[in-house]
């Protein structure tokens, strides 16, 4: 009677650990896939305080997921989830800052992890 109830405490052990760990499994097997655009803006700015303003605007906007500025070459690009914003949003964001601010077609002046 002993060995009976040892035999299937352990076989009862067994199947809960096996369940656990089939879990944990297929929680690690997906990473979340979060599809996200770029978009360039040439903004209106001229002083490193403006580079900062537009940095702490953006940062804190809804979506935006990573941001490139360029003083020099007065570019702004922004990798955004558009499923939280948009182009539109993002533009009104800098103008509200009072900069002037146009989207550019262009990614010739962005690093290469930019391209």
């Amino acid at each position: 009677m002993k060995s009976r109830l040892v035999f299937l405490t352990v076989v009862s052990l067994f199947f809960v650990t096996n369940i656990s760990a089939q879990n944990v499994e297929k929680k690690a097997k997906k990473p979340k896939q979060v599809k996200t655009e770029i978009v360039v803006y040439s903004v209106s700015m001229d002083c490193q305080g403006c580079l900062n303003r537009v940095k702490k605007e953006l940062t804190y906007t809804k979506g935006v997921k990573d941001l490139y500025l360029n003083l020099d070459d007065t570019i702004v690009a922004v990798k955004f989830q558009p499923a939280k914003t948009d182009k539109e949003k993002l533009k009104d964001a800098i103008k509200k800052l009072d900069l002037e601010v146009s989207e550019l077609q262009s990614r010739e002046k962005l690093p290469a992890a930019w391209q």
